[in-house]
């Protein structure tokens, strides 16, 4: 079993919930259970019932901030971004060439998943139409998905592949709405999560996740958006962090703690964003940004403008996690799309005594 990184602070040995920590505005997290639930892994006869929505009122939401599937899936996000300090994208594919075909073979199928996923896009044009957002060629797309799901996970584990096609229909975009966003993602990190609860993943994978694979998975939706001009699910408008992803910047931002040159600073610089992109997620993000939006930086994107005023990467780091539970976790509006099945159970985790 993996053991929680060192920066994760600990009490009496076992990691303490991000959510104990004093909280950077939004409303307090306080009194969540702890737990050393990061792969835990199960022992499944075979796969479990189809997982199904369990958050249908707000009040479900206190006990999904109570439950083992939310454990589970914050251990795997803090592990991925502890695996990912000091790491760049373009660095890490040289790695993973270099390595051999054999090694890595959970990353390269994730890849080539993304990948299939990429060319049904060039096999999917956008259709002719006077609307401005949401082509209707995205229903097509998702039509495909859907029914492709079942042999596109034929290569991952046959003990998760219910709770896997559940994940990833959600992951790149709802077709009715034709919109994406920060739910959309969460989809494609449970779906990481439950890899890595039925141990899918080496050790020394984990440096990969975020740094290869989510990267691929940032370029394959940033396509999706483009293309059918999909519309962003749930903005909070200038006053979010971002109109689509929000793992992304926290990955990312992992990425460039202890950067020798780079400080939270750069983003106000759009040649240096553009020229570091492709090694970062947290400025590719940005990237897109000043791609997707005109005017100053400040005035269409104030927060992270204002986190670009935080001194230090470890800081904004903590700081994004601690959101991303207020923000994005804790919305009844997005978690109550979620699915949860045996790898990532509904069932409340037995609190701990710090």
């Amino acid at each position: 079993m993996t053991s929680y990184p060192r920066h994760i602070p600990t009490a009496g040995g076992t990691p303490v919930h991000p959510s104990l920590l004093p909280t950077v505005g939004g409303p307090a997290l306080s009194h969540y259970p702890v737990a050393n639930l990061h792969r835990q892994h199960v022992d499944l006869e075979g796969p479990g019932p189809d997982p199904e929505r369990r958050i249908l009122a707000h009040d479900d939401v206190a006990r999904w901030l109570h439950s083992e599937a939310f454990v589970r899936l914050l251990g795997f996000v803090q592990a991925v971004s502890y695996a990912s300090v000091g790491k760049t994208c373009t660095g890490a594919r040289s790695e993973l060439e270099e390595a051999g075909e054999e090694a890595h073979s959970a990353i390269r199928a994730l890849l080539a998943l993304l990948d299939t996923l990429d060319r049904w896009i060039d096999e999917t044009p956008p259709e002719p139409q006077r609307a401005r957002f949401g082509n209707k060629a995205f229903r097509s797309w998702m039509e495909r998905l859907n029914t492709e799901l079942p042999s596109l996970v034929d290569s991952f584990p046959s003990i998760a592949r219910l709770d896997l096609i559940a994940y990833l229909s959600d992951s790149f975009g709802n077709a009715t709405r034709l919109d994406y966003g920060s739910g959309h993602e969460l989809a494609f990190v449970c779906f990481l999560t439950c890899l890595d609860v039925v141990r899918f993943f080496a050790d020394d994978d984990l440096s990969y996740v975020a740094v290869v694979v989510f990267a691929r998975y940032l370029e394959v939706v940033r396509r999706i958006q483009e293309t059918y001009t999909l519309e962003p699910a749930g903005s909070h408008g200038v006053w979010g962090l971002d109109d689509f992803q929000f793992v992304s910047y926290y990955w990312g931002s992992a990425q460039l703690i202890d950067h020798e040159h780079l400080t939270p600073r750069c983003i106000t610089k759009k040649e240096v964003v553009s020229h570091f992109a492709r090694d970062y997620m947290y400025l590719a993000c940005i990237d897109f940004i000043y791609k997707m939006k005109q005017g100053p930086f400040f005035e269409h994107s104030p927060m992270l403008y204002d986190i670009s005023g935080v001194p230090l990467w470890s800081k904004v780091n903590s700081g994004l996690l601690k959101m991303y539970i207020a923000e994005v976790l804790s919305k009844f509006p997005i978690v109550q799309h979620m699915k949860f099945g045996e790898l990532l159970p509904f069932r409340p985790v037995d609190a701990l005594t710090v």
